[in-house]
């Protein structure tokens, strides 16, 4: 066989794999996914996936606001975090082609019908972000193995 025979089958297997390669890292950066929702969306600037801010939906209650100015959290976004188990239940289910975020905690429910299902997912932002921070990254390597 020659070289470039080798170098086209090598291109073809990766070009049948690259679902499953995708797939393994997003599995293996669950944490980084689920803290990009859960942290830089929702705790630091109090958005959902769509971008769109979450007090647009049902802002803090004043007696809420109290109560967050008593444990040092902020009162001006809605970051969906009182004790922190919502955010800590965060999770990655991943198929051969799209990957999405859920939750399990007890507040789920409660918390997408009052600030709707997009609570849960990544903005465009992100999604770029971990793209070309983890994905594109993993691939130029897988490719050039």
């Amino acid at each position: 066989m020659s070289v470039i025979d080798d170098m086209l089958n090598n291109i073809i297997s990766f070009s049948e794999n690259i679902n499953d390669y995708i797939r393994l890292e997003v599995l293996e950066d669950e944490a980084i996914l689920c803290d990009m929702n859960s942290e830089t969306q929702l705790f630091e600037k109090g958005i959902n996936a769509n971008g769109v801010s979450i007090e647009s939906y049902a802002p803090y209650r004043p007696i809420t606001k109290q109560i967050k100015l008593l444990k040092g959290q902020p009162t001006n976004r809605v970051t969906l975090r009182d004790t922190g188990d919502f955010h800590a239940s965060f999770k990655i289910t991943a198929g051969d082609n799209s990957f999405y975020i859920d939750a399990s905690d007890w507040k789920l429910e409660r918390l997408t019908v009052g600030y709707g299902e997009d609570i849960l997912g990544l903005t465009d932002e992100n999604i770029d972000e971990f793209i070309w921070e983890y994905i594109y990254p993993m691939l130029l390597k897988k490719l050039n193995d």
